[in-house]
């Protein structure tokens, strides 16, 4: 898949997941941002973010191009990092989320560490789906328990895949 020659081209990704995002970054908006699942869960966040203090400190762990979450929870009042290990999908959440609550950062969900209670609300959507264990499910859980305050919010939503550690193997459609 060819780069539109009016994008910058990403920076080179640290690992293979990075690079298989990096690659798909141009096209990943188009191809799921009108999942209902992804509206459903971030309309039950702003939901549960009304008994909170506003505004809300968020962070979107695995945020992809930045929306429906960044882009929504941002235009409700609150402050939300987007982060992704991604390059070139943090560089698309920059031009397609210019919200000035919102902001991103390039990062490694499993290698995150975070303060404890740092955050008023934790959205992991669909993030720890390729290359990570278990044991990397169950860690990135525990983390994310640590950095909620008392009374926080977290959504988690994966998918099912019947083993543990398998090989996922790249796509060029």
């Amino acid at each position: 898949m060819a780069t539109p020659s009016h994008a910058p081209a990403p920076t080179p990704a640290p690992n293979a997941v990075a690079s298989l995002f990096d690659t798909l970054s141009l096209t990943y908006h188009a191809a799921f941002s009108d999942l209902t699942h992804q509206h459903t869960a971030t309309s039950w966040v702003l939901s549960a973010l009304s008994a909170l203090p506003s505004p809300a400190k968020i962070i979107d762990l695995g945020c992809g191009p930045g929306d429906p979450v960044v882009s929504t929870l941002a235009s409700a009042g609150h402050n939300v990092l987007g982060t992704d290990i991604s390059a070139g999908m943090i560089t698309e959440a920059r031009r397609r989320v210019p919200h000035p609550n919102a902001s991103f950062l390039q990062l490694d969900t499993l290698k995150w560490e975070p303060e404890e209670g740092e955050y008023d609300a934790v959205v992991l959507m669909f993030s720890l789906i390729i290359d990570v264990s278990i044991a990397d499910i169950r860690e990135t859980i525990a983390k994310v328990c640590r950095a909620v305050k008392p009374g926080g919010v977290f959504m988690f939503a994966t998918v099912a895949i019947g083993g543990d550690e398998v090989d996922m193997y790249g796509w060029d459609g």
